[in-house]
């Protein structure tokens, strides 16, 4: 089951991580898995050091889980700090 606790830690420098969400943001995509499902969506969220990128299910409505038994559990998401 996903439950959307399951993050990646990207360590920046201190200047970039002070300015990240004003000056800096994070550009985000993830490819497609071999099957194609679930079809999971990148997000960011700053953190202390860098920023944690997590994924979610968009698919699934209020208070509806899913399992992903036997799925591929391995996504490849690729990241960009852009200075705007």
């Amino acid at each position: 089951m996903l439950d959307n606790r399951a993050t990646t830690r990207v360590k920046l420098g201190a200047d970039v991580v002070a300015a990240l969400g004003d000056n800096y943001i994070v550009l985000l995509t993830v490819r497609l898995n071999v099957g194609g499902y679930p079809y999971l969506v990148p997000y960011w969220r700053k953190a202390a050091d860098g920023f944690d990128i997590f994924l979610v299910d968009t698919s699934l409505g209020n208070l509806e889980t899913a399992s992903y038994a036997g799925r591929d559990r391995e996504y490849i998401v690729d990241w960009a700090v852009v200075k705007k």
